[in-house]
């Protein structure tokens, strides 16, 4: 990806938009943001699938190379590994962010034993699409264990995870900074023009 290469970042979320924009300068890239970008049916299975699914309309909508991504709470001891791909989903079936932490560490069994050791990783994947359909894609999880009462703030359910490394990385989740610098490896290789 040329340094002139402006990826359009399809998120809404202000604390997405710092990092990306930061991610994409200390690779020589720049981040543009647009506002009215309609909301991507998010209808796969997958982190990879629903962050290509986002950057592919995205794409489609600005005729430029957007990029997005999917990230999420997976805790192997509940059902589905829940909550997943479906974040959002849970957050609003329990009336807002904080309720569903509260029901999640429930569920968990950590409400009744503070000590218990509840395994959790956060996802993050991120894809950048081209307006011609080619999709890059790239993914990777933080191991860490689920924590009540909730830590400070952040999108989602970061403040009930308790990573193992540290959460922050030169001021990116480090999640999303992992899967950043792998899809930068593909995208160098790959060498997309901006539109």
């Amino acid at each position: 990806v040329q340094t002139c290469a402006l990826p359009i970042s399809a998120t809404q979320n202000a604390q997405k938009r710092e990092e990306f924009s930061l991610l994409l300068s200390e690779v020589g890239a720049e981040a543009v943001y647009v506002d009215d970008i309609p909301e991507a049916e998010q209808s796969a299975t997958t982190f990879l699938g629903n962050a290509a699914l986002k950057a592919a309309a995205a794409a489609r909508h600005c005729k430029h190379l957007s990029m997005c991504d999917d990230t999420g709470l997976v805790i192997a001891d509940l059902p589905g590994g829940g909550p997943g791909i479906r974040a959002s989903v849970v957050a609003a079936q329990y009336g807002g962010w904080h309720e569903a932490m509260e029901a999640l560490v429930r569920d968990a069994g950590l409400l009744e034993n503070r000590r218990a050791l509840v395994k959790a990783h956060y996802v993050c994947a991120i894809s950048v699409s081209h307006p011609d359909g080619s999709t890059w894609s790239r993914q990777a999880t933080v191991d860490g264990r689920l924590r009540w009462p909730p830590k400070g703030e952040g999108p989602g359910f970061v403040p009930i995870f308790a990573p193992y490394d540290p959460l922050m990385v030169q001021g990116v989740h480090h999640h999303r900074r992992l899967a950043f610098e792998k899809l930068w490896l593909v995208l160098k290789e790959a060498q997309p023009s901006s539109t």
